[in-house]
């Protein structure tokens, strides 16, 4: 079975937000903003995603961050900070 860098990613912010809730914290995560909105490259050098070349790999890297985050770490606080932005 081939293990992606997206889901290493997102293994990643699960084990930081779960030793977070672990502390007695909140964790708050904030989504990617949507492929209109924003400059890839930059985002690539930011979020060091840089694996991430087309809006289909972008898109389907912003679902499984909201999909994972939503439904395996019971007390985090999910936010789209970019939704009006």
């Amino acid at each position: 079975m081939h293990y992606d860098k997206n889901e290493a990613y997102m293994d990643h912010l699960l084990t930081v937000g779960q030793q977070a809730i672990d502390a007695g914290l909140v964790p708050i995560f904030d989504l990617f903003p949507s492929y209109e909105n924003l400059n890839l490259l930059l985002i690539a050098v930011a979020f060091g995603l840089n694996w991430i070349a087309d809006e289909a790999g972008y898109n389907t890297m912003r679902d499984l961050q909201h999909s994972r985050l939503t439904t395996e770490i019971a007390g985090a606080v999910v936010l789209d900070i970019w939704a009006d932005f």
